[in-house]
């Protein structure tokens, strides 16, 4: 074995408790085959697989989804324990098992023109959107000085790590890139069906990574329906060119101005469809691969009309739904406006709201050093949209920094020179401040939740409701604790571990307790809005359907009658007070009384039927 270089004798021999003998490790080449043997069995063979006949539907929490008796048994619910799924046997939930259900019969198929796109940009190295690079970012190189100029090293130790950091996040992308495009050609054009489970609150996932219509905008653009439908009206191919103008970024404008700008720019996207390695517009859209992938369609629709067969799944999204929740949770008039909860003639930003309120923030304090920087980079949208939507779900400060660091990245011109984090850190601070003045509904509401989960919690007790749909939510977070072991290594040495095991199966993590229950209400509100407009797309006869938490997609067709529907959904969700169903069980669960819900304010939630940009 020594001969063959698969194993190494390490020297001098080693006298372990009164014994001798040669140390035998694995050698560099036997690692490196490992390594790369493993890699090559995770691209080829992932666990869960797309399934060519539609999934077992779902009737009891333990029986549904994979046909296969050799795969692993998965149950209804993921990430719960088996006193959970036991208890979830009695519970009757119609709307639930119906909505999953539905989804586990649409049909799905890749689309070949756009997996030898996807191929060919591979084989070049060409990193678009969500597709990486081959090959990673070289390391800025070091100042002949770095020995003894300690500014020098210091200023290259923060670009080197903004580098590397970013070669160890595509790494990652470069394994999900190649299982994307290995299942893609495994299906081809042949139909395929996604097994769905729910978390613990209710919300829907594929099975089956990273090919998944949950998955990046190189995963969508991929897929389709595998049934085509004639788009029929002019209505469907008004959807059509709005989808367009969505996937390349111009989606803050109505509607007509969508549908404009896509008829306007017809012939350039002609050129991208015909030849997309030779005309590169399309790699300026926000979502390249499912811009590129519409514009086949909208080719399509072109030369045929409406009598057009398209598979295109047209995605409409629901306006920042985290707030669009607090906001009919405790009827707030400022933020149903600013979330398209209201009839408007063009689409409202809750977004730009709170860019806008932050620029005039940072304006009062031009005096400090990040102030006039910030001004001259730019706060809009783009450098605060993801701090917005996770506002509704609890995100801290140093989220917020981490979620700025990368829009400055991403914008790549920028005058903070080194000095990155502190600019970020900076502007996170005046966010933090600023933004409970924008999303009021979404601060009250959050705060109200935690205050009744800590009265729970001192008592010893987990916090748990069930949902509109009667699906049960159980915060499961135990208290843990450390505990040391010591483990005996092979050369005779030893080392301590640092384990973290529950405290015992009936104490609960406070911190956790508290920290989750925002965050997970509103996802279990979002999860019960879904289920009830699927099983509702269903009984309109709208046969292919696809969801990713609070986006829809359905033919374009279909998606006058899906828009209707998704506002029909949440009304009924809403039309109850669902804040004071949710006090009620809270109060349940403690003999210590707890805090009134905050005020209502004077929103009318019927209003949500003439709100045209509820999602769009």
């Amino acid at each position: 074995l020594i001969n063959l270089g698969v194993v190494e004798r390490k020297h001098p021999l080693l006298q372990q408790r009164g014994k001798k003998g040669p140390i035998i490790t694995a050698s560099g080449d036997l690692t490196k085959w490992l390594a790369a043997y493993d890699e090559f069995s995770e691209l080829l063979s992932p666990m869960f697989l797309p399934c060519i006949v539609p999934p077992k539907d779902w009737s009891s929490p333990d029986v549904g989804g994979y046909h296969s008796q050799e795969l692993e048994v998965l149950p209804l619910v993921k990430g719960t324990t088996q006193k959970y799924l036991k208890d979830l046997v009695g519970v009757e939930m119609p709307k639930v098992y119906e909505g999953i259900n539905h989804l586990q019969h649409i049909g799905w198929s890749v689309s070949i023109p756009m997996l030898n796109v996807v191929e060919e940009h591979w084989y070049l190295n060409r990193e678009v959107g969500t597709l990486p690079s081959a090959e990673d970012l070289p390391l800025p190189p070091k100042p002949p000085d770095i020995d003894t100029n300690r500014d020098a090293r210091v200023a290259w130790k923060r670009k080197a790590a903004t580098v590397w950091e970013a070669n160890i996040k595509t790494r990652s992308k470069r394994i999900a890139a190649m299982q994307i495009i290995t299942t893609a050609k495994r299906y081809g054009e042949d139909t395929f069906y996604y097994p769905h489970q729910l978390d613990f609150r209710g919300r829907v996932y594929t099975v089956p990574h990273p090919l998944t219509v949950q998955g990046s905008d190189l995963c969508r653009g991929l897929l389709q329906f595998s049934e085509g439908l004639p788009i029929t009206t002019n209505e469907g191919a008004r959807w059509l060119a709005v989808h367009g103008a969505n996937c390349f970024g111009y989606d803050k404008v109505s509607f007509d101005d969508r549908v404009r700008w896509s008829i306007d720019n017809t012939a350039e996207i002609q050129r991208c469809a015909e030849d997309p390695f030779g005309n590169r517009w399309w790699l300026e859209a926000d979502k390249p691969w499912q811009f590129l992938r519409w514009s086949h369609d909208w080719v399509g629709l072109h030369y045929q009309g409406v009598s057009f067969a398209s598979h295109l799944p047209i995605s409409v999204d629901q306006t920042c739904s985290g707030l669009q929740h607090y906001a009919a949770l405790l009827r707030d008039a400022v933020s149903g406006k600013s979330t398209n909860l209201m009839a408007s003639d063009v689409p409202n930003d809750i977004y730009s709201d709170v860019a806008e309120a932050v620029a005039k923030k940072v304006g009062e304090k031009i005096k400090e050093e990040f102030a006039p920087l910030w001004l001259s980079f730019g706060i809009d949208r783009s450098v605060l949209k993801r701090i917005v939507m996770t506002t509704p779900y609890g995100s801290k400060k140093y989220s917020h920094r981490t979620f700025i660091v990368d829009a400055i990245n991403a914008k790549g011109d920028h005058p903070f020179g080194d000095k990155i984090p502190e600019a970020a850190q900076w502007l996170a601070n005046v966010t933090w401040d600023t933004i409970g003045e924008v999303v009021v509904a979404a601060r009250l509401g959050m705060d109200w939740l935690r205050e009744v989960s800590r009265v729970i919690v001192k008592g010893g007790n987990p916090i748990h409701w069930t949902t509109p749909l009667g699906f049960p939510v159980e915060q499961t977070y135990e208290a843990m604790q450390s505990k040391q072991i010591r483990l005996s290594l092979g050369d005779g040495s030893s080392c301590k571990a640092t384990l973290r095991v529950p405290v015992n199966s009936s104490t609960p993590d406070v911190i956790r307790q508290v920290n989750g229950v925002a965050p997970n209400v509103i996802h279990s509100l979002d999860a019960s809005v879904l289920l009830l407009a699927v099983g509702m797309a269903r009984d309109a006869g709208i046969g292919s359907i696809g969801v990713v938490h609070d986006s829809f997609s359905a033919h374009a067709r279909n998606i006058p009658k899906l828009g209707e529907i998704i506002r029909k959904a949440f009304l009924q969700v809403y039309r109850e007070d669902v804040l004071a169903d949710l006090h009620s069980q809270f109060q349940s669960q403690t003999d210590q009384p707890i805090p009134d819900p905050p005020k209502y304010g004077t929103l009318d939630i019927e209003q949500v039927m003439k709100a045209d940009y509820f999602a769009g």
